[in-house]
């Protein structure tokens, strides 16, 4: 039996990491996280400028465990907890790191455990009543990184709020939000507002969202058939940077309107989530010039894909509560998006009035929030290249997708000959 390997008066960043029991490599040794598993650990725990010797390493259970076990029995965990709580308390901890489900029941009560790893980690670090005054970052164990490595990025993402606030943009806080729709407002009203966010904001961000009939992050192609239904609208200016305005579909039937909306893409810094969708519906809809319209100055997906390419990490609302601890508004939408019965195509107009325009506010501010902290790591990590080129793909995609692409078939044959030929005369040769 083993505890921490860091002596309390060697830590100093007080993190602790907590896996599930030693196993033989870690019972010969005497300390936990030896062998693959723990050289990944290290691996990324140097990224982030921490040394495993500041770390306090400790496991749910101190005994090793027989192999003909599946997993470890919970009477195991309950029985050791009060030794595990014992050492982080002398070691001073203020963030805990359980790393898998045996880990997590150890600093969890069953209420809250039995949500299981992969619900529990995402978010912002937790509390737990059964740690008084320490913060806790449920993660993945390296070692289930090491057989799908699809959750490397999620651990990496947790040492990181583990390690240091700076990793966590600021939390989440509800905007306020104002409907601006032929029930609410005259045109000559929308147009005047309007003028008034775009003078605010001319060379400044602005944050565009669009709620048309489909699940945009899902559907691609024919952005001129879409049926819009509103607009959300986050300025960056000091008046305005916690509140969204919602245009509805009706308002933009006047041209006057139309018009000043479009002066305000093309004089603001454009910034969505997936807004190669957003911009190619706009353009349709608003009826701009071939090959001419707003350009996106801003993609909190594709900033998201330049931190972190793998795959499943880059929705909205997966982002909302990973980095900010959002509720999941999706929710809200959940039950409509189908129809009465449930069973109809999705149709986002299917949804109450005033439940699409909450949620289409709240996808602006996510985004408004989440453009800034990405910003910030792109910078850190000194990774703006790819971002500011696929940047600039999406911009050209978005004029060539609703035309298509041609191919040259009888070239592409052509060259197939070519290719197969040096081929067969590459082996001969050799």
């Amino acid at each position: 039996m083993f505890g921490p390997t860091t002596d309390p008066g060697q830590v100093t960043n007080r993190i602790a990491i907590v896996g599930e029991a030693p196993a033989r490599q870690e019972i010969a040794k005497g300390e936990p996280f030896v062998g693959a598993s723990g050289q990944l650990l290290g691996a990324i725990l140097d990224q982030y400028g921490v040394s495993r010797d500041e770390v306090v390493l400790a496991n749910a259970c101190a005994c090793h465990y027989p192999e003909s076990f599946k997993k470890l029995p919970p009477e195991a965990i309950e029985c050791c907890r009060p030794r595990l709580i014992s050492e982080l308390t002398e070691a001073g901890v203020t963030t805990v790191v359980p790393m898998g489900n045996s880990a997590v029941q150890s600093v969890f009560p069953k209420s809250v455990a039995r949500a299981g790893i992969t619900s529990l980690r995402a978010g912002r670090p937790k509390q737990s009543e059964l740690l008084s005054d320490m913060l806790v970052v449920p993660a993945f164990h390296p070692a289930a990184c090491l057989r799908s490595q699809e959750k490397t990025p999620y651990l990496i993402a947790d040492l990181g709020k583990a390690v240091s606030a700076d990793y966590l943009p600021q939390g989440w806080y509800e905007p306020s939000w104002q409907v601006v729709s032929l029930q609410s407002h005259r045109y000559e009203q929308a147009y005047q507002l309007l003028n008034e966010i775009t003078n605010l904001n001319v060379g400044e961000s602005v944050y565009v969202d669009i709620e048309v009939g489909a699940e945009k992050d899902v559907s691609y192609g024919n952005v001129h058939m879409q049926k819009m239904l509103c607009i959300g609208v986050g300025p960056s200016d000091v008046r305005n940077a916690d509140h969204v305005y919602v245009f509805t579909a009706d308002i933009f039937e006047n041209s006057m309107v139309r018009h000043a909306f479009m002066r305000m893409l093309d004089e603001c810094r454009i910034k969505c989530q997936n807004g190669k969708y957003d911009i190619g519906v706009l353009r349709s809809w608003l009826g701009y010039e071939d090959f001419r319209g707003p350009e996106l100055a801003g993609d909190t997906m594709l900033q998201s894909y330049t931190i972190n390419e793998y795959g499943g990490v880059h929705g909205l609302e997966y982002m909302g509560m990973e980095w900010l601890g959002t509720p999941d508004w999706k929710h809200e939408i959940a039950p409509y998006v189908k129809g009465p019965d449930g069973k109809g195509p999705v149709d986002y107009a299917n949804i109450p009035a005033d439940i699409l325009h909450k949620y289409n506010a709240f996808d602006v501010h996510v985004t408004r929030l989440l453009d800034g902290f990405f910003t910030e790591q792109i910078d850190k990590f000194g990774i703006g290249a790819p971002y500011r080129f696929m940047l600039r793909a999406s911009n050209m995609l978005t004029f060539v997708e609703p035309r298509g692409m041609g191919f040259d078939v009888a070239y592409s044959a052509s060259l197939s000959e070519k290719y197969q030929a040096e081929e067969a005369e590459g082996t001969a040769s050799a």
